[in-house]
């Protein structure tokens, strides 16, 4: 089994400033999949391995594909934390607490490393997701003023979503490019996207995190570039954009518990990501720089300086 901690937050970026998509963790639990199992994660992973000419063993050398069980946290705040009025002008308060489970599929197809990755989330919006006490808690460690708006949080509420994401690496194992797409269905955000990535560095023998993937450690095998479970070092340095097409965003569009929205959400949303990443051994390290397009608009809507927040992966 393999475990990944991903933390982001805005206070991992050099401008340290509240607002927008203000912190998110998540706790994924990898293992394996061999060909038993239930059948509904046969049937996923069956489905995800259609066309594969080969499909790459997970990095314990177990299996086929793997498959996850995740527990994570979203936070998202307006700008002014100290303000404990409605904000019409901003986005509202909100927090996400579910638990996921997830199935990926690695493999190639036409001599070219693909991966194929489905995420199913279900948990609690509104008081229930534990936002405030998170992020109270988080700010007093840290020393910083404490919120004091939670009281206008959107409505609890269950958040359901089923997230695909697909990748394909066009290069070898010093310098390649990966392309992406997919997109979200559910209450919490519905949205199409598309992407890609450019990697430099040693032993790329996976295809890294991707947007809304945690790293997972599937490309060890006969299939992949080159040996993922060697203790050699590997790293890489990255950058790519990710742009969404939004259909719904409950985040933004949602019922507040006190006053009423004003702001319209953008239909396209845009990520520039930079990072880089080290790992030998079982151990693995990354960390990425997100630039995000604005996410409303409005009349009177707040403007933001720069919208940027970095997350951290640790695993093993």
């Amino acid at each position: 089994p393999r475990v990944a901690l991903t933390v982001d937050n805005d206070s991992l970026t050099a401008t340290r400033a509240d607002g927008g998509y203000t912190s998110g963790v998540r706790i994924d639990l990898f293992d394996d999949a061999p060909a038993s199992g239930f059948a509904l994660d046969r049937a996923v992973e069956s489905a995800l391995g259609a066309g594969l000419d080969e499909r790459c063993t997970g990095a314990e050398g177990g299996g086929a594909a793997l498959r996850a069980i995740s527990i994570g946290q979203a936070i998202y705040t307006p700008r002014e934390l100290e303000n404990p009025a409605p904000q019409p002008q901003d986005r509202p308060w909100a927090g996400w607490l579910y638990a996921a489970r997830s199935w990926e599929v690695l493999g190639t197809d036409g001599g070219r490393l693909r991966s194929r990755r489905l995420d199913a989330a279900v948990g609690a919006v509104g008081d229930a997701s534990l936002a405030r006490q998170s992020q109270k808690l988080v700010h007093r460690i840290l020393g910083y003023a404490q919120p004091q708006g939670w009281e206008n949080q959107l409505r609890n509420q269950v958040g359901v979503s089923l997230n695909y994401l697909e990748r394909v690496s066009f290069g070898d194992e010093r310098r390649d490019l990966v392309v992406h797409w997919g997109g979200n269905l559910g209450n919490t955000q519905t949205y199409a996207n598309a992407g890609a990535t450019l990697r430099y560095g040693r032993a790329l023998c996976d295809l890294g995190p991707g947007p809304g993937a945690t790293f997972s450690g599937a490309a060890a095998g006969p299939a992949a570039r080159c040996n993922a479970g060697s203790d050699a070092l590997r790293w890489q340095v990255f950058a790519g954009v990710d742009v969404r097409a939004v259909a719904w965003d409950l985040f933004l569009q949602g019922d507040p518990r006190r006053g009423e929205s004003a702001i319209d959400p953008a239909r396209v949303v845009a990520d520039a990501r930079i990072g880089a990443a080290i790992a030998q051994g079982r151990w693995r390290f990354t960390y990425t720089l997100v630039m995000r397009s604005r996410e409303f608009g409005g009349p009177n809507a707040v403007r933001y300086p720069a919208l940027a927040f970095a997350g951290a992966t640790l695993s093993y």
